[in-house]
């Protein structure tokens, strides 16, 4: 079955998507650091391709780097469509002690797609956190373990989609 609305194709287009690829097959490898470097290259020729920015903040998370919050909030600025970015902004968010980023991003990935396992998975780790955060007498001890442990389950469940569909397309701009 052929795609409603073909991929848009031009020389800077293709090199960007190349690079993107080879950032998906080092990513693949285990090699985070030679993935951002493709996904760098990837946004100097397409800066407005909200998934070039998904996928190098996922690896910059692999790597512990803080800039991934900035990228994917870039995602979500490029396509406030895309269900993927504001699932894994929310999870970062969360791992990284900001609830209310969180609850924002987890709440917007549940309105754009209800049925999105990543979707309803994070909403249900931030909504987790935030009756933990709220409860009178809670220590902190649980709280930051309750923001760590539910987000680095959620990066297991797959914020490398082999297939995406409806609004995560990363070829449309």
């Amino acid at each position: 079955m052929a795609e409603p609305h073909p991929a848009p194709t031009t020389p800077v287009l293709d090199a960007a998507r190349r690079e993107a690829e080879a950032g998906s097959a080092m990513a693949g490898r285990g090699h985070l650091e030679a993935a951002c470097m493709h996904y760098q290259r990837a946004i100097q020729l397409q800066p407005d391709f909200a998934h070039f920015y998904y996928r190098l903040a996922v690896c910059e998370w692999g790597l512990g780097r803080i800039q991934a919050g900035e990228h994917l909030k870039q995602a979500v600025e490029l396509n406030p469509q895309s269900t993927l970015a504001h699932a894994a902004l929310a999870a970062w968010s969360l791992e990284h002690g900001r609830v209310e980023a969180a609850e924002q991003a987890s709440k917007t990935a549940l309105e754009l797609s209800p049925e999105d396992n990543a979707a309803v998975q994070t909403r249900a780790q931030v909504l987790e956190v935030s009756a933990t955060w709220i409860l009178p007498g809670t220590s902190f001890s649980a709280w930051s373990s309750a923001v760590s442990s539910p987000c680095r389950s959620w990066s297991s469940m797959g914020v490398w989609p082999v297939t995406m569909t409806g609004n995560d397309k990363p070829w449309t701009s």
